[in-house]
């Protein structure tokens, strides 16, 4: 009996011990739900902090001009006037024209970057004023200036218009012969050789009797062109169905998911600055810099004179505190984007 007795309550003992352990089990578990809570708390207190000073920060930068009696259309935080812009809706060119509309009676209308205040004048006196007399004032190329010429992305070629005053006005001063009158002259008779081999060509798409893409046929013409008159290349884009040049030109101003990413980054400078390399072709890249460096060096060795773009950057070459550069990524760059440029404008032209 004594034996039953004392089982009962080592078993009554045990009962109790394992629900006062149970509570204190239940206990902690409440702890670390009320920990995670306020955690969770913390966090979405945080963020909403961050974001309400980033939207007075975003609202203190886009009062520039009604701080100085300067009307304009209302901007959006972050986004400025150019919210359709960016998704792609409309292009620069008809955002500027809308607010330029909207604001007849104005004589300026200003507008936002992003938070970069912009000016559009109506005025003529004050277009005279600006261009002419305070010109100094308003020397950079565009919003978002940019002090280096890195081949970031292809389409960073537009950099190049972006670049500060310091830089582009010594550039501009190197570049500007090679579109004189004079220049066009010494460059007609490559023309004509283009032409002709394009008069062949043709003939020989004549013969087919088949529809042609004339778009891309007027396009090879063009790179064959844009190569013998700035570059003295060959390009072949005609005669060889397979041209490098061809080829690498239409990758480098296709129209695709990773263009269109890099332009709206192009809107905020220090972001296509950290992320515009990802967007980067290296292999076309690769390819227009071993080109033309390849028939520069040819140049320099054999004291060859053309008189062309790789002429005229051979001696930046030479001589880079002219523009300022520094390393051998930057003048690649710079060479680089002035075939982009010029090929860009000559394919639109088509």
């Amino acid at each position: 009996m004594r034996q039953d007795r004392l089982a009962d309550n080592i078993a009554v003992m045990m009962d109790a011990e394992g629900a006062r352990w149970g509570g204190l089990s239940a206990t902690n578990s409440d702890l670390e739900k009320l920990r995670m809570s306020w955690l969770m708390i913390e966090t979405i207190a945080l963020i909403a902090t961050v974001l309400v000073l980033l939207y007075y920060y975003s609202k203190i930068k886009l009062s520039y001009w009604k701080k100085r009696g300067v009307k304009g259309p209302k901007p959006l935080p972050f986004l400025g006037n150019f919210k359709d812009v960016l998704l792609a809706k409309e292009s620069t060119t008809d955002c500027f024209q809308k607010a330029y509309n909207e604001f007849k009676d104005e004589p300026m209308v200003g507008v936002y970057g992003s938070h970069e205040p912009l000016l559009i004048l109506r005025d003529l006196d004050l277009i005279k004023d600006v261009l002419i007399k305070d010109f100094n004032k308003f020397a950079q190329r565009t919003h978002g200036s940019v002090r280096e010429v890195r081949m970031l992305t292809l389409s960073s070629h537009w950099q190049m218009f972006r670049l500060d005053a310091e830089r582009w006005r010594p550039l501009r001063v190197k570049l500007s012969p090679f579109f004189s009158s004079g220049k066009l002259k010494e460059m007609f008779s490559l023309m004509v050789d283009c032409a002709n081999t394009f008069d062949n060509y043709l003939e020989k798409l004549a013969e087919k009797g088949e529809p042609v893409e004339f778009r891309d046929t007027a396009a090879k013409f063009t790179t064959d062109v844009i190569a013998a008159c700035a570059f003295s290349l060959r390009a072949d884009a005609l005669t060889n169905e397979n041209s490098q040049f061809r080829k690498m030109g239409k990758r480098a101003l296709a129209t695709n998911i990773e263009q269109f990413l890099t332009d709206r980054l192009r809107e905020y400078p220090f972001l296509f600055k950290i992320f515009g390399r990802l967007f980067t072709d290296h292999e076309v890249v690769n390819f227009f810099e071993s080109s033309i460096k390849e028939a520069m060096d040819y140049r320099i060795q054999n004291n060859i004179n053309a008189k062309d773009v790789i002429d005229i950057l051979a001696d930046l070459r030479q001589h880079p505190e002219k523009l300022n550069l520094k390393g051998k990524i930057l003048f690649l760059s710079l060479i680089v984007q002035t075939f982009f440029i010029l090929n860009w404008y000559h394919f639109e032209l088509d």
